[in-house]
């Protein structure tokens, strides 16, 4: 089974979590040096393998999810510690093989690379798709997001689920908590997406009690063109524009 978490940055145990029989986690994050301990490409990468090292040791971070559907509620760990098999990264995707609660699956994490433009070619058959914190559908207009939305109809499985931050998607059915986030950000949201042969899907993901969007909108088109894949160095002093006080 495959998912897609646009704009992971550290946070392998969700998608792990959310969807215990996934094979294989596709990844798209420009890489935010605010979510790596020491600040560093090299150092994230090392944070979500200690991560799956430490499986279901009581220190993790965290380490359960709840999920809570109408009156019922069913709790989930992390399981098991993770075996890492093979780890390589050629410069713009990294690929981590790992075992995982008795399966064998793999991480294909696109770093410094935008999720708004072209997906590569190997993402694809998605059957949930992610996005906590990563992306708010108050910027999101037809126009401007037009290469995003190619990608969600023609990449993902009919039907998949997708998810968001709860703040952001009050209207999502399903809402989520995982255990040491949920007094931060409210937990997460989950819909299904079950019709995706008109934009009618779009609507099942916005409400404009949450926030607007407009197939009007003035803004000009996305100038996020398809473009090569470029290496960058794991030690290089520009990984991230972002500020972020020290820990």
């Amino acid at each position: 089974m495959n998912v897609l978490y646009m704009g992971m940055a550290d946070d392998i145990l969700a998608p792990l979590l959310l969807v215990p029989e996934l094979t294989t986690l596709f990844a798209i994050d420009k890489f935010d040096k605010c979510f790596s301990k020491d600040k560093t490409w090299k150092g994230q990468k090392e944070d979500i393998k200690q991560i799956l090292l430490n499986g279901s040791d009581i220190d993790s971070h965290s380490r359960q999810i709840d999920i809570e559907c109408g009156n019922d509620k069913d709790i989930y760990y992390l399981v098991a510690k993770s075996f890492i098999i093979e780890d390589k990264d050629t410069g713009y995707v990294w690929r981590l093989k790992f075992k995982y609660n008795n399966i064998e699956r793999q991480l294909v994490y696109y770093h410094h690379r935008d999720f708004l433009i072209k997906w590569p070619d190997d993402i694809k058959d998605i059957s949930h798709v992610m996005y906590m914190g990563a992306f708010r559908w108050d910027y999101f207009n037809l126009r401007s997001s037009y290469i995003l939305i190619s990608m969600l109809e023609t990449r993902t499985l009919v039907p998949y689920y997708i998810y968001g931050a709860t703040f952001c998607h009050k209207h999502f059915p399903e809402h989520l908590m995982i255990g040491a986030h949920s007094a931060e950000d409210g937990g997460i949201s989950r819909i299904q997406v079950s019709d995706m042969t008109t934009h009618k899907w779009i609507e099942q993901i916005y409400r404009p009690a949450d926030m607007e969007y407009s197939e009007d909108s003035n803004n000009e088109s996305s100038d996020n063109d398809c473009s090569d894949d470029m290496e960058y160095s794991e030690n290089s002093d520009n990984d991230s524009s972002n500020d972020c006080d020290d820990e």
